[in-house]
């Protein structure tokens, strides 16, 4: 966005993901490398799920650019 490319949105944006910053997947990680009991299959996660709107309405605004919101469930978005 910043460098005025376009970025599509598929559906209405209501979709849910985890954000999570690499540096806690790190931390995460390491703690279970050091933690004998911690040593099996587990999912490393924040507990908010964030909007494909609301990430992208965020990073709009963070490059200076008008976020445009889908207004129908099958609507690809341009901006």
């Amino acid at each position: 966005m910043s460098w005025g490319g376009q970025s599509i949105i598929f559906g209405d944006g209501g979709q849910t993901w985890d954000f999570v910053h690499v540096s806690d997947v790190v931390d995460a990680i390491i703690t279970s490398l050091r933690n004998e009991r911690a040593r099996c299959v587990f999912n490393i996660g924040s507990v908010e799920a964030t909007t494909i709107n609301e990430a992208t309405n965020l990073i709009a605004r963070l490059a200076g650019r008008e976020y445009l919101k889908p207004t129908r469930a099958d609507e690809i978005l341009l901006y």
